[in-house]
């Protein structure tokens, strides 16, 4: 793809991924957290980011987290209940957080909203495609937040590939992960450097196909970075979409067949065998315990 090319398919995602703010408590200056990506499900809209950028908020100011407009430079407390795990380790294959939003009170259009068609739910491995990372790196993103010199945040966008190696035992295999090389071998433009990705957590990851009406469609959202392997561990959007459906009544998801049944009032979580292996069970095992797979109900 070229670079021309690139740039035009970044501006026509960028608007549904707004960057996550607060004052730390230690040094008192503002910093950029993560990032957060839009979602409208008929009349109902959310938040989607990591869990972990959600716990920060222990770490902040007030406990307060704000979501920075860039459309009119203000910020916002998140103020609404968030579902995520409130630990600081937490698990990359469940590294979520969801939000339902009142829109109106972030001042958010509802074109910053991605729907149900623009988004790839399937479980199953896709080969030999190119993707997207999209997020705000917090090391280009300081100097913005001065209030003195306040600028527009700066979104960052990665063309790669799907990574072939990991020093985890199965980890590219897991049916709710994908791994996503991110070296500077990848970079159009040979010769500069990547940023480090802290601050992209809770962005996209956008599969590029010509099979669709929309391209390209967002896939997973990424979560965490493997250094020594230099990979973007990313969820897949399937277990967005089946988290929302467990702990929100009443959606558009309920008339949709979803590969992972999440029951919210019994803690389980089910996941079709087919699309798991053996180190897949044992990583899980190890971090959940009310867990079931197909054969097992």
């Amino acid at each position: 793809m070229s670079y021309k090319l690139l740039e035009e398919t970044v501006s026509s995602i960028s608007k549904y991924h707004f960057p996550i703010v607060g004052v730390i408590k230690t040094t008192n200056k503002c910093e950029l957290l993560g990032t957060c990506t839009m979602l409208k499900l008929d009349n109902r809209y959310f938040l989607i980011s990591a869990s972990h950028v959600m716990h920060v908020k222990e770490k902040i100011l007030n406990n307060e987290l704000w979501l920075w407009n860039f459309m009119n430079q203000h910020k916002y407390v998140i103020t609404e209940d968030i579902i995520y795990i409130p630990n600081e380790d937490v698990p990359n294959w469940n590294d979520i957080a969801i939000i339902e939003i009142d829109h109106k009170y972030y001042n958010i259009p509802e074109e910053c909203f991605i729907q149900l068609p623009r988004l790839f739910y399937n479980l199953k491995t896709i080969k030999d495609n190119k993707y997207i990372i999209t997020g705000y790196p917090s090391s280009q993103n300081k100097k913005r937040l001065n209030p003195a010199r306040l600028k527009l945040p700066k979104l960052f966008a990665f063309f790669t590939d799907k990574c072939k190696k990991s020093n985890i035992k199965g980890y590219e295999e897991l049916a709710t992960i994908i791994c996503l090389d991110y070296n500077n071998q990848n970079l159009i433009e040979k010769g500069n450097k990547l940023p480090k990705p802290n601050g992209m957590s809770g962005g996209g990851v956008w599969l590029l196909s010509d099979k669709s009406e929309f391209n390209p469609r967002l896939m997973a959202i990424p979560v965490s970075y493997d250094i020594n392997n230099k990979v973007v561990n990313a969820i897949k959007i399937d277990l967005v979409l089946s988290t929302i459906k467990g702990f929100f009544k009443n959606t558009i998801l309920d008339k949709i067949d979803l590969p992972i049944d999440i029951n919210e009032e019994k803690g389980i979580i089910s996941i079709p065998h087919d699309l798991i292996n053996d180190s897949f069970t044992d990583i899980v095992r190890d971090e959940i315990v009310n867990i079931y797979f197909d054969d097992e109900k």
